[in-house]
C-alpha cells in the first residue's frame, strides 16, 4: 500500500515538473519567484512588486520582514502552462491570476502568466494582479480575515498602477456606480453593522463586495477621524499574535472587530454618514448630467466644473468635452470651444454634429473660410439634418 501511495506521489511530482518544465527562482524583497522563461525581466517585476507592497504596508502597517513573511511568486510559461499547473493544483482552471491559499502560509503562492505585452511588470500589471498581490500579503499575516475588509480592500487596490516605481492612484473608482445603486435599493443595500459582521455565505458575493468596498473607501476618505482610528484599530487587532500570524477563525476575527464597533457610541450614526459620504462621491454619469443641466439653464460658468471633473475620470468619452465646448461657445471664448469641440470629434462623436459647432464656433469669429468648410463637412455627413441650415448660414457668409 505504501509503495502505491509513493509510485502516485512520484507522478504527481514528475506531471508537475513536466508541466511548468525547468525552472530557476530569484528572491527580491518579500518575493520569492519561481519562473521558466529567462527573457523576463525578473528585477523590474520584483521592485514593481515591492512597490506596489508599500502601499499594503502603509495601509496595514504589518510586519514588514522578508525572514518571516516571503511571499512565493510562481509565473508560467503562458496561459497553456497557466491551466496546466492549476489543474494538477485545483483540478481546474481560472480566467485570471490565482493566489493559491493554504493553511501554511509558507506553502501558499501566486501563479501568474505574462497575459500582456513585455517582459517585465507590464506583462502582469491591472486590476487582477493588484487584488491577488493584496490577498497574499493580508494572507501571509492573517489566516481568515473578515470578508468586507477583505474583499473591500481588494477592491480598494484595483484604482492603484505604477509610473516607473512611482504608485499612482486613479481618480475614478470603478466600483463606485455599483456601491451607490446598491446603497439605496431595498433589496441589496446593508446596514454598516451587517457588513462587518458578514462570514462566507452571509450575502451573495456580487452583493457584498461593492458594499465592503463602499465601506472601506468611506473610513479611509471620510474627514470623521473616528473612523479614519477604527481602521487603524482593525489591523491591529489582527495582527495581535505572538508570532505574528492570526490564527483565529473567520467568525472570531470577524466578532472582534464588529464587538469593537459596536461598543463605540461614536458609530451610532454610521448608517447615515456612509449614505452621506456615497451621496458626495459623484459618478460619472452624475457629473456629466450636472454639467449638461447647468448648461441647459444658462449656467455656463457652472456647467464647467463637473464637465471637467468628468473629463478626469473619462477623458475619452466625447460628450463631456462637446458640452465643454458648447459651454465656452456661449460665453464667448471660440478658441476654447473649439479645443473642446476637437477632442470631442477625436473622441468618437457625432461628426456632422461636431462640425456644425466648429461652423457656427468659426463665424462667431468671421473665419468664414474655416466656417464654410465646417458647413460643408456637417451637411455631407448628414444632409437631412443640415442642408437648409447650412445654406442659409452660407447665404449669410456671402452677404
Amino acid at each position: 500500500m505504501q509503495k502505491k501511495i509513493c509510485i502516485t506521489l512520484l507522478f504527481i511530482l514528475l506531471l508537475t515538473n513536466f508541466a511548468i518544465g525547468e525552472t530557476q527562482q530569484y528572491t527580491y524583497g518579500n518575493y520569492q519567484f519561481t519562473y521558466a522563461d529567462e527573457s523576463l525581466d525578473i528585477l523590474e517585476i520584483g521592485k514593481s512588486f515591492m512597490a506596489l507592497r508599500t502601499i499594503f504596508y502603509e495601509l496595514c502597517g504589518f510586519d514588514p520582514d522578508p525572514n518571516a513573511h516571503l511571499a512565493n511568486v510562481r509565473i508560467l510559461a503562458d496561459q497553456a502552462a497557466f491551466d496546466e499547473y492549476l489543474s494538477t493544483r485545483i483540478g481546474g482552471t481560472r480566467n485570471q491570476f490565482v493566489f493559491l491559499k493554504y493553511s501554511k502560509p509558507e506553502l501558499s503562492e501566486l501563479v501568474l502568466y505574462p497575459a500582456y505585452n513585455g517582459n517585465g511588470y507590464t506583462a502582469f500589471a491591472g486590476p487582477s494582479l493588484n487584488r491577488q498581490l493584496f490577498l497574499q500579503y493580508i494572507y501571509s499575516y492573517v489566516l481568515e480575515p473578515p470578508v468586507w475588509l477583505r474583499d473591500g480592500l481588494q477592491a480598494w487596490m484595483e484604482n492603484y498602477s505604477l509610473d516607473g516605481y512611482t504608485v499612482i492612484k486613479k481618480d475614478y473608482p470603478p466600483w463606485l456606480e455599483t456601491a451607490k445603486r446598491y446603497a439605496l435599493e431595498t433589496e441589496k443595500k446593508c446596514s454598516v453593522i451587517d457588513i462587518i459582521s458578514a462570514e462566507t455565505g452571509s450575502f451573495e458575493a456580487s452583493r457584498i463586495y461593492p458594499l465592503s468596498w463602499a465601506l472601506v473607501a468611506f473610513f479611509l476618505q471620510t474627514e470623521r477621524y473616528e473612523y479614519q482610528r477604527f481602521m487603524h484599530e482593525i489591523f491591529v487587532i489582527l495582527e495581535n499574535s505572538e508570532d505574528g500570524y492570526n490564527k483565529r477563525s473567520q467568525k472570531e476575527n470577524t466578532q472582534a472587530i464588529a464587538q469593537r464597533f459596536i461598543r463605540n457610541p461614536q458609530f451610532y450614526t454610521a448608517d447615515e454618514d456612509l449614505l452621506a459620504w456615497l451621496s458626495n462621491q459623484k459618478t460619472f454619469p452624475e457629473l456629466v448630467q450636472n454639467g449638461v443641466n447647468a448648461y441647459n439653464n444658462g449656467q455656463f460658468e457652472f456647467a464647467r466644473v463637473p464637465l471637467l471633473k468628468a473629463v478626469e475620470l473619462q477623458p475619452i468619452d466625447p460628450l463631456p468635452s462637446y458640452y465643454l465646448g458648447l459651454s465656452f461657445y456661449a460665453d464667448g471664448s471660440y478658441e476654447e470651444a473649439e479645443k473642446w469641440y476637437q477632442q470631442s470629434l477625436a473622441n468618437g462623436a457625432d461628426g456632422a454634429t461636431v462640425h456644425w459647432a466648429l461652423a457656427l464656433n468659426s463665424y462667431a469669429q468671421k473665419r468664414f473660410d474655416r466656417a464654410r468648410y465646417f458647413v460643408n463637412e456637417a451637411q455631407n455627413l448628414s444632409p437631412e439634418r443640415y442642408k437648409d441650415k447650412a445654406q442659409k448660414l452660407l447665404n449669410s457668409m456671402m452677404k
